[in-house]
């Protein structure tokens, strides 16, 4: 591309991942594919490449057919033929992005029926760790879920657990062990975190 925003050279895979043509392609500018910035704002972040020398970001493009289509931009300055343009490498990541948005919302249904259950349901990293309690667990431990995330999982068992009981904390998965709340009541919390009080 030229420091005009024209599209000079390109391989087959940039065209056809827009549905363009070879010939519909050549001489296109990036304004035509990028229908999200204006022309002063491509220039503008033309001239910040320019500076930099090089730049990655994410834009959407347009293919011929209106479709939009998420981008990772890579681009960095050259010089070819006496003349500095712009050597941009592109990678279509439309469908990494849906997957993420489908991921995103469906954590966040989950997150909302695990809030409304009457159940203490909480998730543990490798290392015993809380990293999600629901809002009906945190309140019978007397907390805040926001308190009690990041925490070992140790620090809530009951007082009266035995040594053996408190090195092997991987029992909780295969029968019930006590939780101690701050309000001195004990919980018994099955393998998936039912409370069997």
């Amino acid at each position: 591309m030229d420091t005009d925003g024209k599209i000079i050279e390109f391989n087959e895979a940039a065209h056809q991942g827009l549905g363009y043509s070879r010939d519909e392609f050549a001489g296109l500018r990036i304004s035509d594919i990028d229908p999200f910035q204006t022309a002063e704002e491509i220039q503008a972040s033309m001239r910040d490449v320019l500076n930099t020398g090089s730049a990655q970001f994410e834009v959407r493009h347009r293919a011929k057919n209106g479709e939009i289509r998420d981008v990772q931009v890579i681009t960095q300055t050259i010089v070819l033929s006496g003349h500095t343009v712009f050597h941009t490498l592109w990678r279509d990541i439309t469908e990494r992005k849906r997957s993420e948005t489908a991921l995103r919302e469906s954590e966040e249904r989950y997150r909302a029926l695990a809030d409304a259950a009457q159940d203490i349901i909480f998730i543990i990293d490798r290392n015993d760790c809380i990293q999600y309690i629901n809002r009906f667990g945190a309140m019978l431990l007397g907390q805040l879920p926001e308190n009690i995330r990041g925490k070992p999982r140790k620090e809530f068992f009951s007082p009266d657990l035995s040594e053996q009981q408190k090195r092997n904390l991987q029992e909780v998965f295969a029968a019930g062990l006590p939780l101690y709340a701050e309000t001195g009541r004990y919980f018994w919390v099955a393998r998936y975190g039912s409370v069997l009080h």
